[in-house]
């Protein structure tokens, strides 16, 4: 099958408006930490996937350039309906690995692959990212388990442990991040606004201790760097990295209300 990004995507939101009236047993699971709804909405969100598609493309070609005569493969950790692998794979990635813990998920994604013709340069774990243990070394880790607060989904943990299982020189996608915390009154007010590096980001602890005591909401909002050039911003698709906000009775893994 030719295929390009517009051609993968209808054929990806055929597929899940098909399942979508047939599925009702594994969109509604509830032993899995992300349902299979979860991972369509993720899929339909065209924008998201093309910004992705556009960041895979340069990122294969640096790999190319990085690792002239290797055969590029790919590890796309949380691979939900398989967009991001199979978007590796037609930006000319030689193998991709999928990595989902829900087997609804993973089962689906199958099939998708299968539809694109895909299936020979593919291979599917149902297991939890952060405790597989890979046969080979990896040119481009992708993940897309990210929530603006980075506590809903288990990004940091997956991208920590994967690391031993990546080249030296291998590319992560999304490479970095700034997270803008905006602390107001319940009048909206701003108390105190502060931007978490990129740089500085990567090595964040448990908890950022910056709540001031006259905060009432916190909001967090920022920007992805997918790869190179390629960044979202939050607001821009309605499926990553978008804006949350939190009152002071809210709790989260990355920050602390003070004292």
């Amino acid at each position: 099958m030719t295929m390009d990004f517009d051609k993968l995507q209808q054929t990806l939101s055929a597929a899940i408006a098909t399942s979508r009236l047939r599925d009702a047993e594994s969109l509604s699971d509830k032993q899995s930490k992300l349902p299979l709804s979860d991972a369509f909405f993720c899929g339909e969100d065209t924008l998201k996937n093309k910004r992705f598609y556009e960041a895979l493309m340069h990122a294969i070609k640096d790999i190319q350039a990085r690792f002239p005569n290797e055969k590029i493969r790919v590890v796309d950790a949380g691979s939900g309906t398989g967009v991001l692998g199979a978007l590796a794979l037609i930006a000319w990635a030689d193998y991709v690995s999928f990595i989902e813990a829900n087997p609804y998920t993973l089962s689906w994604s199958q099939k998708f692959i299968e539809k694109l013709w895909l299936s020979d340069r593919s291979e599917f774990y149902c297991e939890d990212a952060t405790e597989i243990v890979l046969p080979e070394k990896y040119h481009l880790l992708i993940s897309e388990t990210i929530t603006i607060d980075f506590t809903r989904e288990d990004f940091h943990n997956i991208i920590n442990h994967l690391k031993q299982f990546i080249l030296p020189e291998a590319i992560i996608i999304p490479e970095a991040f700034d997270i803008n915390f905006t602390q107001k009154m319940q009048d909206n007010t701003i108390v105190q606004h502060e931007t978490i590096s990129r740089n500085s980001l990567w090595h964040l602890g448990q908890h950022i201790e910056l709540i001031q005591d006259e905060t009432q909401i916190l909001e967090i909002s920022g920007e992805a760097q997918i790869y190179g050039n390629t960044y979202i911003s939050s607001g821009e698709t309605m499926s990553f990295f978008n804006t949350m906000s939190y009152s002071r009775d809210d709790i989260s893994d990355i920050f602390v209300w003070a004292k």
